[in-house]
């Protein structure tokens, strides 16, 4: 019974395994607030929590817990311990440990979550051969799974694979107006189904939910199903790459694995040959990746891909002509791939930061496409330098069909990017779309004696309503100019809070608090940004220097290990398990290079918590020299003494098989437990369901049917404040709205539970301003009913000032709140201090204009009541000259004046 029941719960978390790594990418859901990362983030907690259990009751039965170990254990510790530390000093505790409200993704308990994953896997996938399962046959069947190149990594990086595909085509066809989505939740195939924030045609987004975040997935996926395509070929019978003495003779060439003297004309027919289907499936899925990629436009995801494999290749190289280099040219190859990861992204990082602060930004993008095309002669040039210094490198090379299958790969990538638009716009002019449209336009324009002939002489006459120059920020801000305001923000929350930080997913309460005044002139003056767009940088600012070291450490020591484990390794191996692991490599760097741009999301943390994890197993046979398998060797016995042991043997083996009660009793209480805990998951899910309806509804100001849902997300999760802070504000309204009907009893009752809401929320959560601007609205609307809960509102306008200094829309309408007073001093000077913080907020000078027009008419002295009006008019004019000239309102204030 006990090994029964050991088989199905190592087969069962295997399972759970393979259905996290499958459904996860795929999971998304219309109905609840945020419709692809809660989901995922939930499927993710649901499933670690059944492996928990399922693992639990493994070690019950056994009787002991015994964890492998990692190169990389310590780090791990470290890192937990410093996200650990910065949840319990952050400046919201509760979002610290749950994470940031939709997402939920990089809190405390998802980094558990993954972490569990990390060890879960490693202990439960790899073999212990300690376990004494079924005897000797199970120890031998264990010993043959070892070593064949289907380990459990391999088996979960292919199921990844298969996930991957179906995301690729899935999406696919929403870059042509035919989104499966829009089919799935509307029932009807287009694109109609999306808001103009989301435009697949325009950057495709699958299921992940945003360009950026299907990009990083994609550029992960194209080295493991290169690696997969490659290591299922079949063009020489052999199918390893041995460390045999290639530089000696021809003969020995012949024996290398995939080494060929054949023409390329035989390469190629032996690559499309029928026998070489599955390879050919993986390397069609792969041009599929590369191409959703493209349709992704995201320039984060375009450049990690290109630089991890750029990495793989040159990696590869040095493997391949391993015996041939020498020491020196080795080290040149090194630097040579070093000087590639620097110069392909340096030049874009300078001149995009240099652009920010110049005022002809076209120009230096000019230099930035100069520099990127020159970085990339100068990488061609360095490799091909150092290759032909030594000839027989570079024929070596090209017998390695491996190298050939590489080339030819990249070689269909590059012919794909040639035929669309890509997301990096300096490269757009080499592509042919723009080459067509530049012929084109040659071809159809008329020529300058064309032009003058047809039209006669030209006279200068001059240019009427021509519109101004605009003040500040005009049209939609560049995504790099928004990125570096961010990032500064992000460094001086850092400045302010070095050692733990603000707390684990904290940034959006905290950058509010140093929002620099810059921002307010860009497009998204009024986003809140709960991520510094950048992995490393909010990592910086929301962990400290602890929580920041600590993942820094982790990263570069698995770089260090990985590329010196590769280049090092001596042994014969396997082909499949060696390019994976270095395929693996390649999507680590990629994930590294998309997170410099923007942020992890689930199944990105996944890949990047147990990608180190795969790598390790991969390498070393799938744990194979962290736990060996020992046989004892028999003795000679007497037949009967052979028979005496064989009955104490079988006595033996039948009292472990014996399950007692007490197990029984554990393993039911942690059954029940993790009933329990999902279930709480469960509600949580449908809370976040019933909040979104009462949002959605709220916004539309059906406030009486928003009540409802509400009122049961409150019941379902009471410890979600998010829920709370909503759900005062619609009391406040509902209370507002019967006090209308006359209603008077009613509307103190819900007043009174709206103040209750608002003040428990505020008292819990005293650093979060999006609540304190909640609790603003609260008391603001309750002023209909009674005026002295008007103070109120402005104590909480004033203490969501305190939160974000820099926030134009508070200080706008605390100005306002004030001007309801009758203090017209205190309104005019918060506006001005407005302006002073967004030079071209029209809202602000019509204001001003407003209030000074107000004055003017009010003031007796006639002296004072010009001064007035020259004020108002001085703001009026300034909104016609600088910010909306044709502006009707403000034509017609001025004309009153």
């Amino acid at each position: 019974m006990k090994s029964n029941l050991l088989y199905f719960i190592n087969h069962s978390i295997t399972f759970c395994f393979y259905i996290l790594f499958f459904i996860t990418p795929l999971v998304m859901y219309p109905s609840t607030y945020e419709l692809f990362e809660f989901n995922k983030m939930w499927f993710v907690f649901g499933t670690s929590l059944i492996i928990l259990f399922l693992w639990t009751s493994k070690v019950i039965l056994i009787g002991k817990l015994t964890l492998k170990r990692t190169p990389f254990d310590i780090l791990i510790l470290i890192f937990l311990s410093s996200q650990l530390l910065s949840t319990i000093f952050s400046l919201d505790s509760h979002t610290s440990f749950w994470g940031y409200y939709s997402r939920f993704n990089g809190g405390l308990l998802s980094l558990i979550t993954y972490l569990f994953l990390f060890y879960a896997f490693l202990n439960n996938l790899t073999k212990n051969t300690k376990e004494n399962i079924r005897g000797i046959r199970e120890k031998i069947s264990d010993l043959n799974e070892n070593l064949t190149s289907q380990t459990a990594s391999y088996k979960i990086l292919f199921v990844s694979f298969l996930s991957g595909s179906v995301v690729a085509l899935w999406g696919l066809p929403s870059h042509f107006g035919y989104d499966p989505t829009c089919f799935l939740f509307r029932g009807s195939l287009d694109v109609a189904c999306w808001t103009d924030a989301f435009r697949p045609k325009v950057r495709m987004f699958s299921t992940l939910g945003q360009p950026n975040w299907l990009a990083a997935y994609l550029s992960v996926l194209i080295p493991l199903s290169l690696a997969f395509g490659i290591s299922k070929l079949k063009i020489n019978s052999e199918n390893k790459i041995h460390s045999n003495k290639m530089q000696n003779n021809h003969q020995n060439n012949q024996k290398q694995n995939y080494s060929s003297t054949h023409s390329s004309k035989n390469f190629l027919l032996k690559f499309f040959s029928a026998t070489n289907l599955p390879a050919l499936a993986f390397f069609f899925m792969s041009f599929i990746f590369y191409l959703d990629l493209i349709y992704a436009n995201s320039q984060s995801g375009f450049i990690g891909f290109w630089i991890a494999n750029i990495v793989f290749i040159a990696i590869l190289i040095l493997m391949l002509t391993k015996n041939h280099t020498l020491p020196v040219l080795k080290q040149k190859l090194i630097l040579g791939l070093i000087a590639l990861s620097i110069i392909s992204f340096i030049p874009v990082f300078i001149t995009s930061l240099l652009g920010f602060f110049s005022d002809d930004p076209s120009s230096l993008s000019s230099i930035r496409n100069i520099s990127i095309l020159v970085s990339i002669l100068l990488i061609t040039t360095t490799v091909l330098t150092v290759i032909t210094k030594n000839r027989s490198i570079l024929k070596s090379l090209w017998n390695q069909k491996i190298f050939k299958i590489v080339i030819l790969i990249n070689f269909i990538f590059l012919f794909a990017t040639f035929f669309n638009p890509t997301p990096i716009s300096g490269l757009n002019k080499f592509t042919f779309p723009e080459i067509k449209n530049k012929i084109l336009s040659k071809l159809t324009s008329p020529s300058p004696a064309e032009v003058s002939t047809k039209a006669g002489p030209t006279i200068p006459t001059k240019t009427e309503n021509t519109p101004p120059p605009t003040f500040g920020e005009s049209g939609i801000t560049t995504s790099s100019k928004i990125r570096l305001i961010v990032w500064q923000g992000a460094l001086e929350i850092f400045k302010q809070n070095p050692i733990f930080g603000t707390g684990t997913e904290t940034f959006a309460f905290a950058y509010y608090k140093v929002k620099p005044k810059k921002h307010n002139l860009t497009s998204e003056w009024d986003y809140l940004y709960n991520k510094a767009h950048n992995e490393y940088l909010n990592y910086l600012s929301t962990t400290g220097m602890l929580g920041f070291g600590s993942y820094m450490a982790l990263i570069i020591y698995f770089l260090y290990y990985a590329i010196k484990t590769l280049l090092n390794y001596k042994h014969p191996f396997e082909i499949g398990n060696y390019l994976l692991a270095l395929a693996l490599l390649s999507a680590y760097i990629s994930i590294l290079i998309s997170n410099f741009f923007g942020f992890s999301v689930v199944i990105i943390n996944i890949f990047f918590f147990l990608i180190p994890l795969f790598f390790y197993l991969l390498i070393n046979k799938n744990g194979q020299n962290s736990s060996v398998v020992e046989f004892q060797t028999e003795e000679k016995l007497s037949p009967k003494l052979a028979m005496k042991r064989f009955i104490q043997e079988k006595k033996r083996l039948a009292e472990q098989e014996k399950v007692g009660s007490g197990k029984i009793i554990i393993i039911s209480i942690a059954f029940l437990l993790t009933i329990y805990l999902e279930y709480h998951l469960t509600l949580y899910w449908l809370a976040d369901k019933n909040y979104a309806v009462g949002t959605n509804l709220d916004k539309i100001g059906e406030y009486a049917q928003a009540y409802k849902p509400l009122s049961d997300a409150v019941k379902l999760r009471p410890g979600e404040y998010t829920y709370k802070d909503e759900m005062s504000s619609n009391l406040a309204a509902l209370a507002v709205y019967l006090h209308q009907q006359n209603e008077s009893t009613n509307a103190a009752i819900l007043a009174d539970r709206a103040k209750k809401l608002s003040d428990e929320v505020i008292e819990k959560n005293p650093n979060n301003v999006v609540f304190a601007k909640t609790r603003t609205r609260v008391y603001y609307s309750l002023s209909e009913i009674d005026k002295d809960n008007f103070p109120k509102a402005i104590e909480a306008l004033e203490k969501a000032k305190d939160l974000a200094p820099t926030d134009v829309k508070i200080i706008y309408n605390l100005a306002l709140f004030y001007d309801q007073l009758g203090n017209k001093e205190k309104a005019i000077d918060l506006l001005k201090e407005t302006t002073n913080l967004k030079p071209n907020y029209k809202d602000a000078y019509y204001a001003l204009g407003i209030l000074y027009t107000q004055m003017h008419r009010q003031e007796e002295n006639s002296s004072k009541a010009g001064e007035f009006k020259n004020k108002a008019k001085e703001n009026l004019n300034f909104i016609l000259q600088n910010i909306e000239p044709n502006d009707k309102q403000v034509e017609e204030l001025l004309k009153s004046l």
